[in-house]
Order: structure tokens, then sequence, then C-alpha cells
């Protein structure tokens, strides 16, 4: 009682307020940012099946669809046979 007599009072209490208010605001931007999300995916899901059903694949990096790479590179040898070489970019190295 005495601090608030003495004026020390009033950056307390906006504190207070201040940890109030990012109690109530961080969970409704959160809710706002999820729901956000899920409309985008749900916006999203038909052009991703379609997609997906015509054989292509979507790239991370570049964020668009791309069609199947596979995962192995097709190249002739001297022989005229096809050979297979491993790709061994940083992207696919871990995958072998």
């Amino acid at each position: 009682m005495r601090a608030v007599r003495r004026g020390r009072g009033n950056g307390e209490s906006a504190v207070c307020r201040a940890g109030v208010a990012g109690a109530v605001l961080l969970p409704v931007a959160g809710v706002a940012v999820g729901v956000t999300q899920a409309v985008r995916g749900v916006a999203a899901q038909p052009s991703a099946i379609s997609e997906a059903a015509a054989g292509k694949q979507w790239d991370q990096g570049m964020r668009r669809w791309i069609a199947d790479p596979g995962s192995a590179l097709t190249l002739e040898d001297a022989t005229g046979e096809a050979a297979r070489v491993r790709c061994a970019c940083r992207r696919c190295l871990p995958l072998f």
C-alpha cells in the first residue's frame, strides 16, 4: 500500500496488464494461425491429389510440383547400355 502512495505501483500494474494481455492474445494468435494453415491445407488438397495422380512430386526446395525425377539418373555407358548412377547431392545422399 505504501508503494502505491509513493507512485511506485504504476509500473507493477503495467507489467501485470501486459502479462494478462499476453496470456489472452498469444493463444488467440496461435489459434488464428492454426486455422489459417488448416484452411490452406484443405484448399490445396484437391490440387495435391490430382498432381500426385498425374505422377508428379512436390519439390520442397522449389515449392512446386515437378515431374517425377526418380531416384537415379539413367545414362548410357560406352557400350550404349543404360547405366544407373546414384545421385550424390546433399539432399539425396542421406537416402542411400
